[in-house]
């Protein structure tokens, strides 16, 4: 009979696993001041990590560093992190918005601070760069999940809540609506940002249409 393999065998073999996918992102995301020396002695090979359902596994170990040096306000290893773990699970949505979501909604404050020290006219600058870095995310989302409504929804949230244009954001409202599965949120949410933009009788005609099909 064959001997059982340790438990702790598999937790070193995934930490490998885990630590080779990120290893090719870290020029291209990783900022000059950050110190990245946790992720040295994980591995050489970015394809042994890509293994068949060992994507998978690697994927949510790795998911679990991210939410470590999140929690600890690590921009570079976040972001890196993040990252990685959209290309080990590309067709998971959860893993591509909450990467979005780190990078527009937590990562700005980390670079200017909680206490708002930064004067207003940076903090739009540093807002607006990391706006339009996870948009970028999302866009490379689209191509593996052109089907899910869940990536323009969240582009439609930062277009109206961070980057202040409603009329993209009610437009990518829209293009979630359309999706296979019709969420209904997604209609009302862009009736009322038609509303707020003074079009009554265009918010009026499309919510019309949703009651109607």
């Amino acid at each position: 009979m064959m001997a059982r393999i340790p438990p702790f065998f598999w937790f070193i073999l995934v930490s490998f696993l885990a630590g080779v996918a990120t290893l090719p992102l870290r020029e291209a995301v990783q900022p000059e001041e950050q110190d990245l020396s946790d992720l040295e002695g994980l591995g050489q090979s970015v394809i042994i990590g890509s293994l068949g359902g060992l994507r998978a596994l690697a994927a949510d170990f790795l998911w679990l560093r991210t939410n470590y040096y999140w929690q600890n306000n690590n921009h570079g290893l976040t972001d890196t992190t993040a990252r990685a773990v959209t290309r080990l699970q590309p067709d998971f949505p959860f893993f591509w918005i909450e990467a979005a979501r780190m990078i527009v909604y937590d990562m700005p404050v980390w670079r200017f601070g909680r206490d708002r020290s930064a004067p207003e006219s940076v903090e739009k600058r540093i807002r607006r760069e990391h706006a339009e870095r996870g948009l970028e995310l999302l866009d490379e989302a689209s191509r593996f999940l052109p089907e899910a409504s869940e990536i323009p929804a969240e582009k439609a949230r930062i277009y109206w809540t961070v980057l202040d244009d409603p009329e993209k954001a009610q437009e990518y409202y829209r293009i979630a609506y359309q999706k296979p599965d019709h969420r209904a949120l997604y209609a009302r949410l862009r009736a009322v940002i038609l509303m707020d933009l003074g079009r009554v009788e265009e918010a009026e005609r499309w919510l019309t249409g949703v009651l109607s099909q």
